[in-house]
């Protein structure tokens, strides 16, 4: 449904480990209708926009243009369509709507690449708020991406081959506009909409590979710019192939994450080395196991060393990981390896239907990176060179720096789902001229104010790398955000990031000149443990768990269905503006302890209420994300079940 994919696309980029979650992410769904009819048309600059609804709020309104953009040197263009959100009251010829234009415009910048920053608009304007009664918000669909002429290779796009092959399929599919869709070119298409909108400069938040958009525009058209966010960024310049900052952040990631939970921090040892015991045994011997996956369905999962790796990796996009990487690892060196499995098959089979080209193009996601991003071989050089150029590299990084990816191995690394490094081997062969990454033709960046965001616990995009980019301009400012993930601010995820966004666009050099505001993310918690039965924990806290890892499944899952650890189902049977609804049949978290009835889960501050039967009993419970306790009502056997047990 509609509305569950918007709900799940901001809960994505939050960290949901402590199922947290504003009002903003539905905030601007239902908008109210208005009192007068806006026109069909409304010219701003040199542009006529043409009244859409695809960016439309309680206090703002949409409108959609397109820009014929060249899209190579032969004539053949391209139309760069975008969408620009003006405050209702900007009506045509009106006063208020003369000074917006004389404002600099706020322009967001989609990740991917693949993302048309359309479709993305809410999130935006979540994350900007009241922002949205004052200034104008300019969203683009990048060329190739979205309804710029999305980039369709159905190979690829549906995986109907082997990826090399698929990829080669796609390149020759591009033919001689294989090299016309990078970055630079796209950031040239920002330009000049924003130019022939009229607008003085543009103030530009990115997110992820939206932060190297914005990098790039800087760097091609400086004057453009009056300030810039970027949110989970990277250097555009000076970055290695082999990415060394993301292992780092990873363990730094797990130590931050252990020291925060007292059932972790309690501990003997810590998780590094708990991984690092459970690794070796898996290079013996790896471990077989059937368990559910993302898609509702039970597998028989094979886990080695390399699929821990891309499960702890990916946990920068998926509440689950970060909340139950270690307790799984502890259950499994104890002989209960079903934990772990379930967390592998959700990252095997994640569920969901397959995105369209429109949605997430998968061609651009590799026009994209095999033209710009660094590559461990020459991507200007045959495939058959490129390949030998790739083993080279693969041999000297085992041998000079084996522990680049600890505690995992490279071999780990180059063989996991997360490595990057062969993905462009078998694309076209390009000119030398429109490779490699597009650093400012005048070797350096503008002297703009800039804000860069970094979630500590984000391993795609690190801090590290944030403090790269910050550091090749001359006025900006790297904050960490603690227990963050991958991208604060966007849709309001982190409410204290994306009041610094709004802060830093009111005022961009006073808010560099001042001390930065304290922002961090809620603290995750692990769940306290994967006991077969429950008479470790107790009956009323074994319950409450249950439907707190029902729900921690439904806001992860790209289903609206799934099946427990042990047995039992969930469903989503509702959703409105204000909350979700679970059923829950036999669901066992536990062995011995089957749970049925319905759980709601409330968006304003993730309160949860749950009405549920168990063997012999029944109780009710509610808690939040940030109370210490659930209160409970109920009894098993004729027993009253104690009042509150520590919150999930």
């Amino acid at each position: 449904p509609r509305l569950l994919r918007r709900i799940r696309a901001s809960l994505l980029v939050v960290m949901v480990v402590t199922l947290a979650v504003t009002t903003a992410a539905v905030t601007f769904l239902h908008p109210p209708p208005s009192s007068a009819a806006p026109p069909a048309h409304l010219t701003i600059g040199d542009v006529r926009l043409t009244r859409c609804a695809v960016l439309d709020g309680s206090t703002f309104r949409s409108w959609c243009g397109t820009l014929v953009r060249p899209l190579d040197g032969s004539g053949t263009t391209i139309p760069i369509r975008f969408a620009l959100a003006l405050p209702r009251d900007a009506r045509p010829g009106s006063a208020k709507l003369a000074e917006i234009l004389q404002r600099p415009v706020i322009v967001a910048f989609e990740g991917g690449p693949g993302y048309g920053g359309i479709d993305s608009g809410y999130a935006y304007a979540d994350m900007l708020g009241p922002v949205m009664n004052e200034r104008a918000l300019l969203v683009m669909d990048a060329r190739g991406t979205g309804r710029s002429s999305a980039i369709d290779c159905p190979a690829l796009q549906k995986g109907t081959l082997a990826f090399l092959k698929a990829a080669e399929a796609c390149a020759q599919r591009l033919g001689p506009t294989v090299d016309d869709y990078g970055t630079a070119m796209a950031a040239d298409d920002a330009a000049a909409i924003i130019g022939a909108l009229g607008f003085p400069q543009a103030d530009v938040y990115g997110d992820s590979y939206g932060t190297y958009m914005a990098q790039v525009l800087a760097g091609r058209h400086p004057t453009v710019i009056r300030s810039m966010v970027l949110d989970g960024a990277y250097p555009v310049t000076g970055e290695d192939a082999w990415y060394p900052t993301q292992a780092p952040a990873l363990r730094a990631a797990w130590t931050e994450v252990c020291s925060a939970d007292p059932s972790c921090r309690s501990r003997p040892g810590d998780t590094a080395t708990r991984i690092t015991t459970l690794l070796e045994r898996l290079r013996n011997e790896p471990i077989t196991v059937v368990a559910p996956g993302g898609d509702g369905e039970r597998h028989r999962i094979r886990i080695g060393p390399s699929d821990i790796l891309d499960v702890a990796f990916h946990g920068t996009y998926v509440d689950t990981t970060y909340q139950e990487l270690d307790p799984a690892v502890r259950a499994a060196l104890a002989g209960n390896p079903l934990p772990l499995g379930r967390l592998v098959a959700e990252f095997q089979y994640p569920g969901g239907t397959q995105e369209t080209p429109r949605e997430n193009s998968s061609g651009h996601y590799m026009a994209v990176t095999c033209q710009d991003y660094p590559q461990l071989f020459d991507i200007t050089q045959p495939r058959a060179t490129r390949r030998a150029q790739l083993d080279a590299a693969i041999a000297k990084a085992r041998a000079s720096t084996p522990d680049l990816f600890a505690p995992f191995t490279v071999d780990d690394y180059v063989d996991s789902s997360w490595e990057t490094i062969y993905d462009c081997l078998s694309w076209a062969q390009l000119p030398a001229e429109r490779s490699g990454p597009p650093a400012p033709p005048s070797g350096s960046y503008p002297d703009v104010p800039v804000l860069v965001l970094s979630g500590t616990l984000d391993t795609i995009t690190t801090a590290a790398e944030g403090r790269m980019v910050a550091a090749q301009f001359p006025r900006s400012r790297a904050v960490d955000v603690p227990f963050g993930v991958h991208v604060q601010a966007m849709g309001n995820a982190i409410p204290c990031a994306a009041s610094m966004t709004r802060a830093f666009f009111a005022d961009p050099d006073g808010f560099l000149a001042q001390a930065t505001p304290t922002c961090s993310a809620p603290r995750p918690r692990m769940v306290p443990t994967f006991a077969r039965n429950s008479e470790s924990v107790g009956t009323a806290r074994a319950a409450v768990l249950t439907v707190a890892d029902a729900i921690t499944r439904m806001l992860a899952s790209d289903e609206d269905q799934g099946v427990g650890l042990r047995g039992g189902s969930w469903k989503l049977t509702g959703y409105d503006s204000d909350s979700v609804t679970i059923d829950i049949r036999s669901l066992r978290l536990f062995a011995d302890l089957p749970v049925s009835g319905t759980a709601t889960w409330r968006f304003e501050d993730a309160a949860v209420t749950t009405d549920v039967t168990i063997p012999g009993g029944r109780l009710t419970a509610r808690w939040n994300d940030t109370a210490p306790s659930a209160r409970i009502s109920g009894s098993r056997h004729g027993s009253a079940l104690p009042a509150r047990v520590p919150a999930p």
